[in-house]
């Protein structure tokens, strides 16, 4: 999890999906958001606590070229980590990039586990 501690850090200060506070108290607020496109890595067999430098790297080749377009892409935040529970450890969970809201058309992935999606508008409580 260190290694998330430092994706955090390094990203700060990037685009992000655009949202209004609907209403805030001492530790938490709560935000709505319109819906937004993501490029998304499932990942199976492994726990969150096993999720990898080679794993996050995947998602960096996508928006550093190394998709159908050959188009670079600006980073963003946040990065998303969903995790299913199965069982008694969790393994399966999928790990997710914002894209930029200027990008109406994103290119397809080349790696067969990523995947292109939208969320809708939503509230979420944030920390």
């Amino acid at each position: 999890m260190a290694f998330l501690k430092f994706v955090k850090g390094a990203i700060v200060g990037n685009e992000q999906p655009k949202y209004e506070v609907l209403s805030k108290k001492d530790d938490y607020e709560l935000r709505s958001y319109p819906a937004c496109q993501w490029v998304t890595l499932s990942i199976h067999d492994k726990t969150p606590d096993e999720f990898s430098r080679e794993d996050f790297r995947r998602l960096l080749d996508y928006i550093n070229g190394k998709n159908e377009g050959g188009i670079s892409i600006d980073m963003t935040v946040p990065v998303l980590f969903h995790v299913s529970p199965v069982e008694e450890k969790a393994k399966d969970y999928s790990v997710s990039f914002f894209l930029p809201a200027k990008l109406e058309s994103p290119p397809n992935p080349t790696d067969s586990d990523l995947e292109l999606s939208e969320t809708g508008a939503r509230e979420i409580y944030v920390r």
